[in-house]
């Protein structure tokens, strides 16, 4: 017989190895061990179920008779110790971050690579130096960040682990991520807009905000120079996102649709990159949001931030019956839900006239 441990041959009835002195009995309990199955149980159907519990997620079997499922827990059960065992030895949670922020650091966004970096450095603390073939209660390990963290940061929390040691192959549990939390997110109305761009006229961000009253995200105005504005019309392709160095600049923005030419629809944009060259918007995303919401406050509108414009324009085309197809054409969208969801809102002027219109119909004299 071979060692359970260093692999060479010994004699057959061995309790200890000549050559590193491994116990071959424990090794054989330990072995018989990891395929502890619990007991079936008969359901009322008449069939035969076993619940097995490996790394927090259970995993429900049922069968026609109790031997088959004991068969196939006992082969589920040691599959899942198998790969387990064929996991990397040695690698921590970290490393497992590390190495999957450098294997992709060329097909990520350097937005996203700046998120991760962020997440690796200041996060999964009780777990960091875990090795990622130990046991894990990760509930506890989201119900930490929970405590701190929003509830759409703590899913993107989850979401970099998942990937990156399911690239490492463990699978992690289901677990109870703290759910979203429903907000209107704010934006303005036709007449709002009409207010917000006579209050922005001369005021250092006026240009960016025009460009976000015309769909374009913040990323697509930081990129945008005054060439690609020309015969009435802006040709948006490109973005400029965060990264670890500052500001990068992609040939390519966020999908096929976003690369698009919009007509200019506010005349003021015109006069504004009259004799520029160069970058049209310099100055960081935040304070292009922060002058935006000063501008806002001040002439006694919501403060919307540079992402309610774009909101805005969405549903000012609602309002003034734009088809859809056209809407998203020039806001660069790809599909209907994410339009109708995130960003078109409805005038709360436009609902009581269409109420009206209901309420006069159903109280009509027969």
């Amino acid at each position: 017989m071979k060692c359970k441990s260093c692999k060479k041959v010994i004699d057959d009835d061995s309790l200890f190895c000549k050559w590193c002195g491994a116990s071959q009995i424990r090794k054989a309990r330990e072995r018989k061990a990891e395929l502890i199955i619990p007991k079936p149980r008969k359901l009322k159907s008449g069939n035969w179920n076993v619940q097995l519990r490996l790394d927090g997620q259970v995993i429900s079997i049922t069968k026609p008779t109790e031997r088959e499922a004991l068969a196939e827990a006992r082969a589920v059960k040691a599959g899942i110790v198998e790969k387990k065992k064929a996991l990397p030895a040695g690698l921590t949670v970290g490393k497992a971050l590390d190495e999957y922020i450098k294997n992709n650091d060329a097909v990520l966004s350097p937005a996203t690579v700046r998120s991760y970096k962020s997440y690796r450095k200041n996060h999964y603390k009780s777990i960091i130096d875990a090795d990622i073939n130990s046991t894990i209660d990760w509930q506890a390990v989201i119900n930490e960040e929970a405590r701190d963290c929003s509830p759409k940061y703590c899913r993107n929390l989850w979401a970099f682990l998942d990937v990156a040691l399911g690239a490492k192959g463990v699978n992690l549990p289901d677990v109870n991520l703290p759910g979203k939390v429903p907000h209107d997110l704010p934006w303005l109305t036709y007449s709002e807009i009409m207010t917000f761009l006579k209050a922005v006229r001369g005021d250092r961000v006026e240009l960016a905000a025009i460009l976000a009253l015309h769909s374009l995200r913040q990323s697509e105005i930081l990129d945008v120079n005054a060439e690609d504005i020309h015969d009435n019309v802006i040709h948006v392709s490109g973005a400029a996102v965060r990264g670890a160095q500052g500001l990068v600049h992609k040939e390519a923005n966020k999908n096929e649709k976003s690369q698009r030419d919009i007509p200019v629809m506010i005349d003021r944009l015109n006069e504004l990159v009259q004799g520029k060259t160069g970058l049209l918007v310099t100055m960081p995303g935040s304070t292009m949001t922060s002058r935006i919401n000063a501008v806002c406050k001040k002439a006694g509108l919501p403060q919307v931030g540079t992402h309610g414009l774009r909101r805005s324009f969405a549903s000012l085309c609602q309002k003034l019956k734009i088809s859809e197809r056209t809407c998203m054409a020039l806001g660069g969208w790809s599909d209907y839900t994410t339009m109708h969801k995130a960003y078109i809102k409805l005038d709360r002027a436009d609902i009581e006239k269409d109420v009206k219109k209901i309420r006069k119909n159903l109280n009509a004299k027969t």
